[in-house]
């Protein structure tokens, strides 16, 4: 029992330091259960770790095109093979197109990863951006890598943590995780969440980002209704649909998610918080009050 709290403070050091949290052993994926598999093209996503700007079509989830793309070898165990419900299938099964395409080096030569979208047509926000300029928001980004950059790992090691409040498919956890930090990313709608879980996936990622499911609020425990646009910019969903533009043709579609509150689930310092909730932003704050003096910074959009 005296070795409890040693043990307990190994482990946290640990987490701070990246490594896994888990003892258990994470095995090579290797099926064959996509649809093109044994096609003779590789069809998962991997082959951009070749390099290329122009993005490919990706038609399988990670370590199911085996015979073409060979096993697929996590550090850490895929959250979604957990869970169950593989990213790609369920972007798939919604009639979502998947393009992947590595980022333009416009922020730093270092800021160099996969990122996954879907077609710019469909989504005018992060989808079209990443696919024409090959980044994401990039005065904010300078912004965050700079941040980042001098903050992610410390000296002994140790790892800052980010947390990512709606974060969307993931460019900023990606960018946070890929320059040593870690990272806790929130974000609620499935499909926003697919894009995420690939994103961190097909980078080598899992092991420094935890995705949960919550929509942040000023209540635990509660189910909330978010809008989700079908077309336009899909950024803009959120809870009650604050910012979504209903005229739109496509139309809209609603789920229910559970609420979290920052205070419950955030319980250490924080490198940057980033918070983008269109138009949700005072209840996030309004139960973060114990958290916010172990921020050191924060971002976020307003949305009056």
């Amino acid at each position: 029992q005296q070795q409890q709290p040693e043990q307990q403070q190994q482990q946290q050091q640990q987490q701070k330091q990246g490594l896994a949290a888990t003892s258990e052993s994470v095995d090579a994926i290797c099926a064959n259960t996509c649809p093109t598999a044994n096609d003779g093209h590789c069809d998962d996503g991997r082959t951009l770790r070749d390099g290329g700007q122009l993005p490919v079509l990706v038609k399988c989830d990670l370590g199911s095109d085996c015979a073409d793309c060979g096993p697929w070898r996590p550090k850490s165990q895929p959250q979604w093979l957990k869970n169950g419900g593989a990213p790609i299938h369920h972007l798939h099964s919604r009639g979502a197109e998947v393009r992947l395409r590595q980022t333009a080096h416009k922020v730093a030569d270092s800021l160099n990863f996969s990122f996954a979208y879907t077609h710019p047509e469909k989504d005018l926000g992060v989808s079209m951006e990443m696919d024409h300029e090959g980044l994401v928001e990039p005065l904010l980004s300078k912004v965050f890598y700079k941040i980042f950059k001098g903050g992610c790992v410390s000296e002994d090691g140790s790892r800052a943590l980010f947390v990512d409040v709606g974060s969307n498919f993931g460019w900023f956890s990606v960018m946070a995780a890929h320059l040593g930090c870690r990272v806790i990313a929130f974000e609620p709608v499935p499909h926003f969440r697919a894009f995420l879980e690939f994103n961190v996936d097909i980078n080598d990622l899992r092991h420094l980002v935890d995705v949960r499911s919550n929509a942040v609020s000023v209540t635990a425990g509660e189910e909330m209704k978010m809008v989700v646009p079908k077309g336009g910019i899909w950024g803009t969903a959120g809870v009650g649909g604050l910012s979504v533009d209903f005229n739109d043709k496509e139309g809209v579609e609603e789920i229910m998610v559970h609420s979290v509150v920052l205070d419950d689930s955030i319980l250490e310092d924080v490198l940057l918080m980033k918070v983008d909730v269109e138009g949700w932003e005072f209840s996030v704050f309004r139960a973060a009050q114990k958290m916010l003096p172990r921020v050191r910074n924060i971002i976020m959009e307003y949305s009056p």
